[in-house]
């Protein structure tokens, strides 16, 4: 072979090779890990820090496990929340609207001190002590009180203010409540009491008329009612424009309907 003939020989090969797939491996498609929507009921909002929910909440949708709990719910109208926490107290207001005239409106004031970390080993002490004057008594409230200030994502309310329709009304129930972090415009709360619970799903206060929002994430709240054993065959969901019990949904449009008027 001439000399020439190798040196274009050569220059083929080179070109060749230049041209080649660097990767000679068949592409294949790259798998995304499923979200788990029970890690968001993982994040427990602590004691210390309900601070980062202060604000005006709107109840966006919410389940219960029992049928009291979907009757109340049925009639519901709408809920709007002012939330309040300086880390010492807790100052928790709900103003429902009902669909119904008897009644058409409750309000309901929470007013509860936090526990503390700090308090822990002072109170445990304090708990032994009053367990071994009492061992042969059944003291419920010692109990109950050591269960308030060990668990700092848990609160719990002995005492709830009720009035309806303006007028005050009795109210015995007690609840214990754990909040989740899920979004920064979302509040998901567990609110339990003796006989049934609430799963109740909020959004902030101006982010509650966002129509596709409204629409796209009731699937992520039927997967955390699941995560948490609700049925979620009877949910309240509000409707994005309907106003509130004590101020308009949207004070600068006064062209959206209510349910109010029904």
């Amino acid at each position: 072979m001439s000399m020439m003939k190798r040196a274009v020989l050569l220059l083929l090969v080179v070109a060749v090779g230049s041209n080649a797939d660097p990767d000679p491996t068949p592409a294949t498609d790259v798998v995304q890990p499923t979200k788990d929507p029970c890690h968001d009921l993982t994040h427990k909002i602590q004691v210390e820090d309900l601070h980062k929910l202060n604000g005006e909440w709107v109840l966006f949708w919410s389940v219960s496990n029992h049928s009291e709990g979907h009757d109340m719910l049925a009639s519901l109208d709408t809920s709007h929340v002012e939330f309040h926490s300086d880390n010492k107290t807790l100052i928790f207001t709900e103003r429902n609207l009902y669909k119904t005239q008897d009644p058409k409106r409750r309000d309901y004031f929470i007013n509860v001190t936090l526990p503390h970390k700090a308090d822990d080993h002072s109170h445990h002490n304090h708990d032994a002590n009053d367990t071994n004057d009492t061992n042969d008594t059944n003291d419920t409230n010692d109990t109950h009180h050591h269960d308030t200030h060990h668990h700092h994502d848990i609160i719990h309310v002995d005492v709830v203010e009720l009035e309806v329709d303006g007028h005050h009304a009795n109210y015995s129930d007690t609840a214990d409540i754990t909040f989740f972090e899920t979004c920064p415009e979302c509040m998901l709360l567990l609110y339990k009491m003796k006989d049934y619970s609430f799963l109740l799903s909020y959004r902030k206060f101006g982010h509650h008329q966002d129509d596709e929002k409204v629409k796209s994430v009731h699937d992520d709240h039927k997967e955390h009612a699941e995560c948490l054993g609700f049925p979620h065959d009877k949910p309240y969901s509000y409707n994005g424009h309907s106003d509130f019990a004590h101020k308009k949904s949207a004070p600068e449009d006064h062209g959206h309907g209510s349910n109010n008027d029904h």
